[in-house]
């Protein structure tokens, strides 16, 4: 019987600052003693809790990234050590670039299709944001997004940089539908706010009901709340709308945002529920959005890319 030390449930998340120093403490000696598997367990523990500080998650994402590699998951490997600030990271990332050869390069046409890819288009598009080239950076980002091995947060941070390419591009319309559909991919106080911002300059926040009945009244309040950050008024006129008369598609609206909510929670079950109710019966483009999200990685709590700073759109920013 494996010696699971102090802790009797590695997959439970420490909730305290002492609770992620004893995790750490003993994914430490489970990697010590060969036990890899409990290592993996525990450290993954430490990189899903909010009390984490950041040099035990640091050290944590690195020894995940060494597990994964030598388990043969490459992908994995990739990801954790891209999130990790370990000097060992830099040069193991290096390695596992270095191993695959004929790497494509990135490009509008094509998504990506592994997670070094994924990293490759992003910093690409990067690279063409910096140098102002927007069409070539929003083509960048949206391929971006849309990679099957881009965690949430990848998404919503390249979202969030199509949309600012978008607003460069003069298509403020475009741009609001990026930042909106951000939202429940991000949990960076930042990027949120500054999403939520945005939307308001370019003519969002002021959702009107599409009928009379109670469901759509609280639908369109719930949006408003939605937008303007209010996370708790937007939960309560939502699941208000699930319960009250109206349209069917009206209430499988409501159930994609609740859905968005929990997931970003990491609620994943009831997220899913409503999630699938959305994908059953919302109208758009909740309803393409919902079918989109039942594609992430529900089971897989890799780190997402450390976000860099968004950078306010300049003022004269087109649609404001």
């Amino acid at each position: 019987m494996t010696d699971l030390g102090s802790i009797p449930d590695p997959h439970a998340i420490p909730e305290t600052d002492a609770a992620c120093a004893e995790y750490v403490m003993e994914g430490d000696a489970a990697w010590e003693s060969g036990n890899n598997d409990l290592a993996y367990e525990l450290y993954l523990a430490v990189r899903n809790s909010s009390f984490a500080a950041a040099d035990q998650l640091s050290h944590a994402l690195l020894r995940l990234g060494f597990i994964a590699q030598a388990r043969g998951d490459i992908d994995e490997a990739v990801t954790f050590l891209h999130a990790s600030h370990e000097p060992a990271a830099k040069d193991a990332l290096h390695a596992l670039t270095n191993a695959t050869t004929n790497d494509p390069t990135p490009s509008v046409e094509q998504i990506p299709q592994t997670t070094e890819q994924t990293f490759a288009w992003y910093e690409a598009a990067l690279a063409a944001e910096g140098g102002q080239n927007f069409d070539l950076a929003h083509g960048l980002f949206e391929a971006t997004a849309q990679s099957g091995h881009a965690t949430s947060g990848q998404q919503g941070t390249a979202l969030i940089h199509s949309a600012m390419a978008l607003e460069r591009l003069g298509q403020p319309d475009a741009a609001r539908e990026r930042y909106q559909r951000c939202l429940s991919l991000l949990s960076d106080e930042d990027q949120l706010g500054y999403a939520t911002g945005r939307i308001h300059a370019l003519g969002g926040g002021q959702q009107t009901a599409h009928d009379s009945s109670p469901a759509a009244t609280q639908l369109a309040a719930g949006m408003v709340a939605y937008d303007n950050g209010d996370a708790a008024a937007a939960r309560a006129a939502f699941e208000a709308a699930v319960h009250l008369d109206g349209p069917a598609q009206e209430k499988a609206r409501a159930h994609y945002y609740l859905g968005a909510m929990d997931y970003q929670h990491r609620l994943y079950a009831n997220a899913r529920n409503h999630v699938e109710a959305a994908a059953a019966g919302a109208s758009e483009p909740e309803r393409g959005w919902a079918v989109a999200m039942l594609q992430w990685r529900w089971d897989e709590h890799v780190a997402a890319t450390p976000a860099p700073a968004v950078t306010p759109a300049p003022a004269a920013t087109p649609g404001e």
